[in-house]
């Protein structure tokens, strides 16, 4: 058993596979995009969806087009493990011969890349967690003054005000006197009493207790004419992937801070021991 598990272990480690997984992950991602092109509608509700539930429906129902993504699902797992692997090897063979090393700041310096190796498998999952796990509501619509309850959760969310910015001119005709920028005021409370206000914004989203909140639509649009009742349309999005993601990415830096470091000449003085 031991040495079927240091078999499975080293090829897992080969850097073979690591040429293979790239190769066929770069291939499958091609025939891709040319089948998303094809078939729009069939990956649109992966927006809205998580991906067990796409997987269920869409994925499976639509199975001649989707394959690849299922591939490439697989094929970057392998990937991660592959990774993870190789990584681990080598931080392990740095680890027992750190007494080697003339100093911490030598050995950090030696397992910076390993550092990144690792943030990468960590940005990763945090991506795949956003695609099982996340929850999203869409279209839920505000109207000013009415506290609205996100569903599946005890939070609320009330708009305050709705402020928008309206274009004139002559440059661009058919968008005058209509709303080209908008800024939703918005408050929130969850059953615990914590609060936040805050300003949401078409591409400026607002986080809350772990939900990411995003404005889509809004009203009214333009001056003058009928006049329609204020409002804004939220996209709600629950994600415990994004600590996992944001957690990778300082990571990373950390590392690429390390290695940048290490490649300087002082950076080489530290590891070769040498501080003169």
């Amino acid at each position: 058993m031991d040495a079927l598990i240091k078999k499975s272990w080293h090829a897992l480690a080969s850097v073979r596979l690591t040429l293979v997984c790239m190769t066929c992950l770069c291939v499958c991602a091609g025939i891709g995009y040319f089948l998303i092109r094809s078939q729009v509608h069939v990956f649109k509700p992966l927006q809205d969806l998580s991906l067990i539930s796409w997987a269920k429906t869409w994925g499976l129902a639509h199975l001649s087009v989707t394959w690849w993504f299922f591939l490439l699902l697989g094929l970057l797992a392998l990937l991660c493990l592959n990774t993870f692997v190789c990584t681990t090897d080598r931080v392990n063979a740095i680890w027992r011969n750190r007494k080697r090393f003339p100093g911490r700041t030598s050995l950090v310096l030696r397992l910076s890349p390993h550092i990144m190796h690792y943030a990468l498998i960590m940005i990763l999952a945090g991506y795949l967690t956003s695609y099982v796990f996340a929850n999203t509501v869409t279209s839920l619509i505000l109207l000013p003054d009415r506290p609205t309850r996100v569903e599946n959760t005890s939070i609320t969310i009330t708009l305050t005000d709705l402020q928008t910015q309206t274009y004139h001119g002559k440059r661009m005709g058919p968008f005058d006197g209509r709303a080209i920028k908008a800024a939703a005021s918005l408050f929130f409370e969850d059953s615990k009493g914590r609060t936040k206000t805050a300003q949401a914004g078409v591409n400026r989203p607002v986080r809350f207790q772990g939900l990411s909140v995003h404005m889509t639509e809004f009203a009214p649009r333009s001056e003058g004419g009928m006049v329609r009742r204020k409002y804004a349309g939220l996209t709600v999005r629950q994600d415990p992937g994004i600590p996992i993601y944001y957690a990778g990415m300082a990571l990373f830096v950390l590392g690429l801070i390390f290695y940048v470091f290490s490649i300087t000449p002082w950076g080489e003085r530290h590891m070769r021991g040498s501080y003169a």
